[in-house]
């Protein structure tokens, strides 16, 4: 009986936990696709790792910070939540990089 108990309580838990979004744009925010994505972890609150978002822009003046707990982070997070770590995905949405053509030497005329 007791098992049932825990294990409904989880379910209950597991079943109200939802996605959450936090989206912050930089500029005018992107206009492109090019997506770099990174998971944050947390202890007790404090980030153990360091996911920084500008770097991730890679230089771009106009670009999308996503900031959610998916539901991948929600099952990363089943075993490690009893130990207070938990995840959560940082994805930066940029313009596309363009590559000028670079013309070098004299073309060739016949």
């Amino acid at each position: 009986m007791k098992q049932f108990i825990v294990l409904a309580l989880c379910m209950v838990l597991l079943a109200t936990t939802g996605c959450y979004t936090m989206i912050h744009e930089v500029g005018e925010g992107a206009a492109g696709t090019t997506t770099v994505k990174e998971r944050q972890w947390y202890f007790l609150g404090l980030a153990l790792n360091d996911v920084d978002s500008h770097t991730m822009a890679d230089g771009a003046e106009n670009y999308t910070i996503k900031t959610e707990y998916t539901i991948l982070d929600i099952l990363i997070s089943i075993p490690s939540t009893c130990v207070g770590i938990t995840p959560w995905t940082v994805e930066v949405t940029k313009n596309a990089a363009r590559n000028p053509v670079k013309l070098t030497g004299a073309p060739f005329i016949k």
